[in-house]
Formats: structure tokens, sequence, C-alpha cells
């Protein structure tokens, strides 16, 4: 059985710099959420983002959940 072609988009490049590396990502299940985790910023400056998805083209991440 042959895979059907799907089209997903166009990519799109968020935050560029802001957070450091974005090293993690999970999606919350139930909830149009993602967590994104960050690296190299510093010590005791990495953290954890929350994203909520929706129609707005560049969604903005709350405040860290954690950092350090």
């Amino acid at each position: 059985m042959a895979a059907a072609a799907v089209t997903v988009g166009t990519a799109v490049a968020y935050y560029t710099g802001a957070y450091g590396r974005l090293r993690a990502l999970a999606k919350v299940p139930g909830a149009d959420e993602l967590w994104l985790g960050t690296s190299d910023r510093g010590t005791d400056k990495d953290s954890l983002l929350k994203v909520t998805l929706g129609p707005t083209a560049a969604p903005a991440p709350q405040a860290p959940l954690t950092e350090g």
C-alpha cells in the first residue's frame, strides 16, 4: 500500500533568537497548547514555555512556567 501525500504548508520560524535553543516540544493532551523546553541561555536560565495555539499567525508564549 502506497502512502498518501499530505500537504502541511510552508515552514515559518517563530521566536528566532528570543529564548535560546528550543530543545523539546510536547503537545498538551486535550488542549490546543504546546510546551517548549529551552537551553543554552546560560546557567539557571533554561525555561519551560507554554504556547497556546489558535487562529493567529504568531502565537505568543506565556511567561516561563519554570526557570533554572
